[in-house]
């Protein structure tokens, strides 16, 4: 029995993580770069670069690089926290929430694997092109920075919201299955 209390333990606190995690950075962009966009300002280290829209963003990109970074990284620890909560409830053979659940949990740590294996290294490279570009003023390296950045953020974002939406759907099923939840069982 502690095995099964053990898994469930790891696999609900690592999903609220995770969860958190995905949508923590979501909702600073959301609101970072709109403002910021619209701010006037000049950064001093990107005199050379025109157009104050894109300082704006600049200085949005920088603060929240720092805050993807670190959502990215509990992401991959909360991930790490889910699956060994599955693992362990496998081999207790008590699995809340049945096949669907851990298909939805294994696939949305595939999608996080590959987005951090494949996509991010390639956005961050593109991101440090633009910025370095844009400090020494070449606009034509900057806008290529930026016209191959632009798929990959789109694709980014999309593959955070399916991992989103597969937690969800794991923390569903999961929950449906707790004590006084179940089939033909009441809550109170």
């Amino acid at each position: 029995m502690p095995l099964v209390r053990l898994a469930r333990l790891l696999f609900w606190f690592g999903l609220i993580a995770w969860t958190c995690a995905v949508t923590s950075a979501a909702i600073a962009a959301a609101h970072t770069f709109p403002t910021l966009k619209t701010m006037p300002m000049t950064l001093d280290a990107f005199a050379a670069y025109q157009g104050v829209e894109e300082h704006g963003l600049i200085a949005a990109g920088h603060v929240l690089q720092e805050v993807f970074q670190t959502t990215d990284h509990l992401q991959l620890i909360a991930a790490g926290m889910t699956l060994v909560g599955v693992l362990l409830e496998l081999l207790s053979r008590r699995t809340a929430g049945g096949t669907l659940r851990i298909l939805f949990v294994l696939a949305a740590a595939g999608l996080l694997g590959w987005y951090y294996v494949m996509v991010r290294p390639d956005m961050q490279t593109l991101l440090e092109t633009k910025w370095n570009a844009a400090k020494a003023g070449d606009l034509v390296v900057a806008a290529q920075a930026t016209e191959d950045f632009d798929p990959l953020h789109h694709l980014a974002r999309r593959l955070h919201s399916i991992i989103l939406l597969m937690l969800l759907c794991a923390a569903g099923l999961a929950a449906v299955s707790l004590p006084g939840l179940g089939r033909g069982q009441k809550s109170e």
